[in-house]
C-alpha cells in the first residue's frame, strides 16, 4: 500500500495540486487505482496473465507518469513539501492509527463468519479467490464450472493487486483489507474535507466577488474540521443506538402509573432505569449485536416487502463483509476530491478578446494541460465506479458535473449558452473516458435488468429518517439556520424570506411595499418567484406525509439561497417613502447593497 501510494504521489501532487494537501490524500487510493487498473487491462487484452507481471507493468506507467511530472514540476513539488510537509505527516499518521485500529477490531474477531448473524463473507471470500487465480479477466465464476463472474468486481482487482505484491495469503489478506478500505476512507474523507475548509487563494479571492463563500479559516480550524470530516464519514453512525439503549434501560424499570401524557411516564421509566444500573448493579439486557445491528434495520416495511437495510460506512468495515460499496468507499472520496480540485481550478474570468485568441485547438490545448489531466483523472475515478459499485456511479457523476457547473459559473460570472456547452463537453468527455477506460468489463457484463420504474411500496416515514441522519441534518440545519438568521451579505431573496418570517402577520403589506417600492433584476425576479413556489411545493409534501423528502428539499433550498450572491440578484430602490419626505434614487447613489430588514420596516406608505 505504501509503495503504491508513495509512486503515485508525484502524479497527485500535479494533477491535484489545487487541493489544499496537494491532493496527498488521494496518492494511496488513486496509486492503487491506477495499479490495478492497468494491470486489469493487460490481462483483459490477455497481453499477459494477471499477477506480478501485469501489476509491475502497471506499476511502472504510473512510476513513468509520476517522475516526468515531477520533473516539470521540481521546484513547485519541492516547495510545497518544505512548507506542508506537517499536514502530510498528520494525513499519514492518520491513516496509519485507523487501520491500527482496524486490524485490532479484525484481530479480536478475525473468523469469517459471524457466529449468530452469519454475514456473506464466503461469497466474498470466494470471489476474491476467484480474482486472484483467474489468469485473464473476466474472472471464473467460482459458484458456476464453466461461466465467468457478471458482476461489478472490480473492488476485488484492487485488493487482489495488493494480494499479490504482498505475498499474503488470501485468507490473511482479507481481514488486512478491511481495515485497509477502512483507513483509506477515513484518510480521504479528512483530505476532502480540509481543501474545502481552506478556502481559496488570495488570488482567487480577488474576482470571486459574485459568489457569496464562508470566511476562510486558518490551518487549525481546517485541521479540525477535517478531523470532523472524517468521523462523520468514517466513524459515526446513526441515532439507532440511542433507541436500544432507551429501551434496554425502561425495561428495568418497575414505575406504572396511569397518565395522559406517555413521554412522561418513558422519562419516570428511563430515570428509574438508570438508578436500577447505576445503583441496583443490573446489567443492560440488550444482546452485544443489537448495538451496531439494529442501527442497520430502523425502517419499517409491512410484511409483503424485503426489509430494506440502511448501512453506513462504520458498520460496513465492522461486520466486515467485503462487499462491493465497502471497497468504493474510498474511490468515492477520491471522486469527491477530484470534484474539490475541479472547484478551485477556477481560473480567472476570460474577456471576449482572450476567448477569441483561443481559436486554435493547438494553443488551447498547450495551455490546458493541466485541466485535461484533471478531466482524464476525473473520468477514470468516476469510471472506476461502475465496475466497482454500479450504483454509486450517477451520484459521483451528477457531483463532478455540479462541481464542473460551479467552475464554470466563477468563471463566467453569468449563466448563458457557452457556460452550459463548457459543462456539457467537459462532462461528456469525463463519461467518455470513464466508459473507455473499462471497455473490457461492459463488452463482458450483462444486465439482469432491462427498464427502470419508480418505486410503489411503502416509504420511509420522518422518524424512521431522522434515526439514520438525525445527527447530520442537525450540524446542518443548525448552520444553515444561524446563517440565515445572523449571517450578512444576503440575497434579495433570503432577505425577503427572513422578513416575512420575522413579520408573519405584516405579510400582505410587506408584499405590497415590495411591488412599490424594489425594481429587481429579471434573474432575481426568477430566483425569487421559484422560491415562492419551491416553499408552496414544501407545504403539499407535508400535507402528502412525505416528510423526508420535504425536509431534505427546504434544506436544499436554504442552501441554495445562502450561496446565491446579492449582486447575482440585485435590486434597487426605485422611490423611497419615509416619513421626513421623500428621497429618490439619486440621492441612494452611495447604497452598494440592499436594504436590512430593519431599514425596510421603516418604511411607509401614506394612506394605507
Amino acid at each position: 500500500m505504501q509503495l503504491v501510494g508513495l509512486v503515485a504521489t508525484p502524479l497527485c501532487l500535479v494533477v491535484l495540486s489545487r487541493l489544499a494537501d496537494g491532493g496527498y490524500a488521494a496518492a494511496k487510493t488513486l496509486g492503487l487505482l491506477l495499479t490495478a487498473w492497468l494491470a486489469w487491462l493487460v490481462a483483459s487484452a490477455r497481453l499477459s496473465t494477471f499477477g506480478l507481471p501485469s501489476i509491475a507493468i502497471g506499476l511502472a506507467v504510473v512510476l513513468i507518469a509520476s517522475v516526468a511530472l515531477a520533473a516539470l514540476r521540481r521546484r513547485c513539488i519541492l516547495a510545497f513539501l518544505r512548507t506542508h510537509w506537517r499536514l502530510l505527516l498528520v494525513e499519514e499518521a492518520l491513516f496509519w492509527l485507523l487501520f491500527v485500529g482496524g486490524v485490532a477490531i479484525r484481530y479480536s474477531n478475525p473468523d469469517l463468519w459471524h457466529p449468530v448473524l452469519g454475514g456473506e463473507k464466503p461469497m466474498d471470500f470466494s470471489y476474491l479467490n476467484a480474482i486472484v487465480k483467474s489468469t485473464y479477466f473476466p474472472p471464473y465464476d467460482p459458484w458456476f464450472a464453466g461461466g465467468y463472474i457478471n458482476y461489478y468486481y472490480f473492488g476485488f482487482v484492487m485488493v487482489a493487486t495488493l494480494i499479490h505484491l504482498s505475498g499474503v495469503a488470501p485468507f490473511i489478506a482479507y481481514n488486512l483489507a478491511v481495515p485497509t478500505l477502512f483507513a483509506l476512507t477515513g484518510l480521504g474523507a479528512f483530505g476532502a474535507t480540509y481543501s474545502l475548509a481552506s478556502g481559496w487563494s488570495s488570488a482567487q479571492r480577488l474576482w470571486q466577488g459574485r459568489i457569496h463563500w464562508p470566511t476562510r479559516v486558518g490551518a487549525a480550524g481546517a485541521g479540525l474540521a477535517a478531523l470532523c470530516g472524517a468521523i462523520f464519514v468514517a466513524v459515526a453512525g446513526n441515532l439507532a443506538e440511542v433507541v436500544v439503549l432507551f429501551g434496554a434501560l425502561t425495561s428495568l424499570s418497575r414505575v406504572e402509573f396511569a397518565t395522559t401524557l406517555p413521554p412522561l411516564l418513558g422519562l419516570a421509566k428511563l430515570i428509574d432505569g438508570i438508578g436500577q444500573v447505576l445503583v441496583g448493579g443490573k446489567g443492560l439486557p440488550a444482546r452485544i449485536e443489537w448495538w451496531y445491528w439494529n442501527a442497520t434495520r430502523v425502517i419499517p416495511h409491512p410484511p409483503t416487502e424485503a426489509g430494506p437495510i440502511n448501512e453506513f460506512p462504520y458498520f460496513t468495515f465492522l461486520y466486515a463483509d467485503l462487499h462491493a460499496h465497502m471497497m468504493a468507499l474510498p474511490l468515492t472520496l477520491v471522486a469527491l476530491m477530484v470534484a474539490v480540485a475541479i472547484v478551485r481550478d477556477t481560473p480567472a474570468p476570460e474577456s471576449a478578446a482572450d476567448s477569441s485568441q483561443q481559436a486554435s485547438a493547438m494553443v488551447w490545448l498547450r495551455g490546458n494541460w493541466g485541466e485535461l489531466a484533471l478531466l482524464a483523472m476525473a473520468g477514470v475515478v468516476v469510471g472506476s465506479l461502475w465496475p466497482t459499485n454500479t450504483w454509486d456511479l450517477p451520484t459521483y457523476a451528477g457531483i463532478v458535473g455540479g462541481a464542473l457547473a460551479v467552475r464554470e459559473f466563477w468563471r463566467r460570472r453569468c449563466v448563458d449558452v457557452p457556460a452550459a456547452l463548457a459543462v456539457v463537453w467537459r462532462l461528456a468527455a469525463v463519461l467518455t473516458v470513464g466508459y473507455v477506460a473499462f471497455l473490457p468489463f461492459h463488452q463482458s457484463n450483462v444486465s439482469a435488468y432491462s427498464a427502470i420504474e419508480l418505486w410503489r411500496g411503502s416509504r420511509t416515514p420522518l422518524d424512521a429518517y431522522l434515526l439514520m441522519h438525525g445527527l447530520f441534518l442537525f450540524v446542518i440545519a443548525t448552520y444553515l439556520l444561524l446563517e440565515a438568521r445572523r449571517g450578512r451579505g444576503h440575497n434579495y431573496a433570503l432577505r425577503l424570506l427572513r422578513l416575512y418570517s420575522a413579520r408573519w402577520s405584516e405579510s400582505k403589506r410587506l408584499g405590497h411595499l415590495r411591488r412599490l417600492l424594489v425594481s429587481v433584476s429579471p434573474l432575481g425576479s426568477t430566483v425569487y418567484s421559484t422560491t415562492r413556489f419551491a416553499l408552496f411545493a414544501l407545504a403539499w409534501l407535508v400535507l402528502l406525509d412525505h416528510g423526508p423528502i420535504a425536509l431534505a428539499s427546504a434544506l436544499l433550498l436554504l442552501t441554495v439561497l445562502l450561496m446565491l450572491s446579492p449582486a447575482l440578484l440585485s435590486w434597487e430602490p426605485v422611490i423611497i417613502v419615509i416619513k421626513s419626505g421623500i428621497v429618490r434614487p439619486g440621492q441612494l447613489s452611495g447604497m452598494c447593497s440592499p436594504l436590512s430588514p430593519r431599514q425596510f420596516l421603516l418604511l411607509r406608505l401614506p394612506g394605507r
